[in-house]
């Protein structure tokens, strides 16, 4: 056996690694891999209460949902704890409390509705489908396990069964192409599907995805699985060059998926342009961030990483080998990566067309754990760390030590057992499953379900219409907000708004007075959201607003947000805008353009660290480019998305399409699939202006944009250019861009009442 280094450290994280970078001897039976001592270094940085920051949310995978339902039907009395490793930018400053559950939970009315949908959904999927791959049967095996395909579906056809207990498979074969790994990574699908559907566990796979269907994939399954997300990748892992500067060997450590240039060419688009992404690589770093953005912490995540490598590759760095040295890890994520050199005999084996040729990690791991069901991290790396597991590099590490020695896979009661095939049959309402011949393609709930949605949306709404007591100089303006039905986002969760609700149009108002800070604007950017609320509310929109938000309160909303609303999302900005030195090479000027937040630093009763928990996200600003990403990834074409900037420099905010304006400037283009609008006050070299009209101090953009908007509601944006460029030209130039040109000639108010 090699040398084996495992560490538990200070009790807040554990790291379980064995393994070698680049240092293989030959044995017989395989590859003897050697782990020098001091080839993993692992610090961690213990100043933050997790207790504290999280007393509201425990975790309850393994509870009885009657015990969870206990426990989340309590208010929660503090909404902010001060700085955590999710949400760094939130001090301990007072917000008022509301008597909301921390969660609402569905009734047995809608839950059984929801799984007479799920039924049909899943038997239909189940059926032989006509895949045109040379392994067909494989894939309908999965098929006919009861694991969903998601390359067959939309996220719009899912029906909205809540998921507890969620495994996905991302099984990357590489059909078709020179590095093609043949039919092993389907015989770990397989195999690894079994074990999970046994368990009761929902299973979704994607065979041969492109880097974006992977993020788009998981950033949707993060937001819907509430218990635990497994996610298993197999496939290759790789080096490419380094564009960060931050690599001693000039390397960076990707994960290898399909080319997605190929199949983005078929369909006639353009690839969007997002940071830690190639056309068939994604940064080993990319989805960790992509956990700590959503900032779910009541949920466990364990990302299980089964790659393939040739053995020239990784001689001074493994695959997320940088996450074991995270100053502030993710407490409720558990990493178990499992590295093989892939030889010229495994190839000549995978070539084999069978259901049974699975990879080492894949095999043993299912082994283990139907040998002894409550198997945890700790255990299962003292049986992967046997001599006949040898020629592999294996890591596990979570950010809670305490993690490692609870079970990998959850006993779960009977209510929170995921609906099997082998049970479904009792939801189909009398049908026989050959009757089921197609899904609709859009899952739309039931009226039973759509009347208690109303019932509790109602409950809700009433509670923070209440008049709240803010330690505000603009309380009289906040409580006008509220009375009106605004939503004030930084008094509930994410997890507290109800579940099942249909959003459709809505107003997202990011207002930033910067009270008691020296550039404060006054109230100037109250009343713009105001001005914005009233008209808003009165063409049927829902309205959800923050005032003075932190970089990361904007971006885990803005988040939400670009994920729930259905029809239409606008965006709105009031505040200071600023420039900032391009760090992307992308901006013509050098220059990127920057929207300001409230400091971070300076919320009461915050600590002075130093928060850098996303690229591109400083203490009080957030980048375009950062935006652009999040934007892009999210990929709801039938979402049009508004984005109002009233603030300095902010032509060019967002980096879409456009044409070059005078004193604008010329951007990369990006795909046109999304219906994505940006109005920006003033041109990038340009301030915008603040100023004393009708008898309030407001934007000038915003206040030309409600007195055309109220004259005309149906005045499109190309009318708002044209507007602007007769009453505000002698202050400022707005700036029109879009994913689409096209789309400026449509109504800046859809579906007017």
């Amino acid at each position: 056996m090699g040398d084996v280094t495992s560490s538990l450290v200070g009790g807040v994280a554990g790291t379980l690694t064995r393994g070698v970078i680049g240092s293989v001897s030959s044995k017989a039976g395989g590859s003897l891999i050697k782990i020098a001592s001091n080839s993993v270094v692992r610090t961690i940085a213990n100043n933050v209460n997790w207790g504290n920051v999280f007393s509201h949310v425990v975790d309850t995978m393994g509870f009885s949902k009657q015990q969870r339902i206990a426990h989340y039907s309590q208010p929660i009395s503090k909404l902010s704890y001060g700085p955590s490793v999710y949400d760094q930018s939130v001090g301990d400053h007072y917000i008022p409390p509301t008597l909301l559950p921390a969660q609402f939970f569905e009734s047995d009315a809608e839950v059984n509705e929801q799984k007479q949908r799920w039924a049909a959904y899943a038997i239909y999927m189940s059926k032989p489908f006509n895949y045109g791959s040379i392994y067909q049967y494989q894939l309908r095996e999965l098929d006919q396990l009861g694991a969903i395909n998601l390359g067959r579906t939309s996220r719009e056809q899912i029906p909205g069964l809540q998921i507890n207990y969620c495994c996905v498979l991302f099984i990357n074969s590489y059909e078709g192409q020179s590095h093609s790994l043949g039919s092993e990574p389907l015989s770990d699908g397989l195999i690894m599907g079994r074990l999970f559907i046994e368990r009761k566990y929902r299973v979704f796979y994607f065979y041969d995805a492109t880097p974006i269907e992977y993020y788009r994939w998981m950033s949707w399954l993060i937001d819907m699985v509430d218990l635990q997300l497994v996610c298993y990748f197999t496939g290759r892992a790789s080096q490419i060059a380094d564009y960060t500067g931050k690599e001693k060997d000039g390397l960076l450590e990707v994960l290898q998926f399909t080319n997605e240039s190929k199949r983005i060419q078929n369909k006639g688009e353009k690839i969007p342009n997002i940071s830690g992404f190639t056309n068939e690589t994604i940064e080993d770093t990319v989805v960790y961030e992509l956990i700590r953005q959503k900032a779910f912490p009541q949920k466990r995540i364990i990302l299980l990483t089964d790659y393939k490598y040739n053995q020239n590759q990784f001689k001074e760095e493994i695959p997320f080998q940088k996450l074991q040295t995270l100053k502030q890890p993710l407490p409720n994520v558990i990493y178990v990566g499992c590295g093989q050199i892939w030889t010229a005999g495994r190839n000549a084996g995978s070539q084999i067309m069978t259901s049974n040729n699975p990879g080492l990690f894949s095999w043993y791991f299912t082994q283990v754990l139907q040998w002894f069901k409550q198997t945890n991290f700790k255990q299962l790396y003292s049986e992967l760390s046997q001599e006949k597991c040898q020629n592999q590099v294996l890591q596990i590490f979570a950010g809670d030590a305490g993690y490692l020695l609870k079970p990998i896979i959850a006993t779960m009661g009977n209510d929170d057992e995921e609906l099997q095939l082998n049970n479904i049959t009792q939801y189909l309402g009398g049908r026989n499953p050959s009757q089921i011949i197609s899904i609709p393609p859009v899952d739309s709930p039931s009226r039973i379900e759509i009347q208690i949605a109303q019932q509790r949306w109602g409950h809700f709404t009433a509670e923070l219409k209440k008049e709240a007591p803010y330690q505000s100089e603009y309380k009289q303006q906040l409580q006008k907000l509220d009375s009106m039905g605004c939503i004030n986002l930084e008094r509930v969760y994410r997890a507290q708004i109800p579940p099942n609700i249909q959003i459709y149009n809505c107003l997202a108002l990011f207002i930033c007075p910067y009270e008691g800070l020296p550039h404060t604007l006054h109230d100037g950017p109250v009343n713009d959201g105001i001005l914005m609320a009233q008209f808003f509310l009165n063409q049927g929109y829902n309205v959800v607003y923050l005032c003075d938000a932190t970089p990361h309160q904007y971006y885990k909303w803005m988040d939400w947000l670009l994920s729930n609303v259905k029809q239409e999302l606008v965006s709105y900005f009031s505040g200071h805008g600023g420039q900032t030195p391009d760090r992307t090479g992308l901006e013509s000027d050098g220059l990127s353009e920057v929207m300001v937040f409230y400091n971070a630093q300076k919320k009461k009763g915050s600590n002075k660290e130093k928060i850098t928990n996303i690229v591109g996200i400083s203490d009080d600003t957030v980048e375009d480019t950062v935006m652009h990403d999040l934007v892009i990834s999210k990929d709801y074409p039938k979402t049009r998305i508004v984005l109002l900037s009233d603030c300095c420099h902010s032509g060019t905010m967002f980096n879409l399409d456009q044409p070059w304006p005078p004193k604008g400037k010329l951007m990369a283009p990006i795909t046109q699939r999304l219906n994505i609008i940006h109005v920006g006050a003033a041109v990038d070299s340009q301030t915008a202006k603040q100023k004393t009209q009708g008898g309030i101090a407001c934007g000038a953009f915003t206040y030309s944009l409600i007195n055309l908007l109220k004259s005309n509601p149906r005045s499109s944006f190309k009318d708002l250019e044209a507007y602007c460029l007769r009453n505000i030209i002698k202050d400022q130039v707005v700036q029109l861009t879009a994913t689409d040109m096209n789309n400026l000639n449509q109504q800046i108010i859809i579906n007017r009442r």
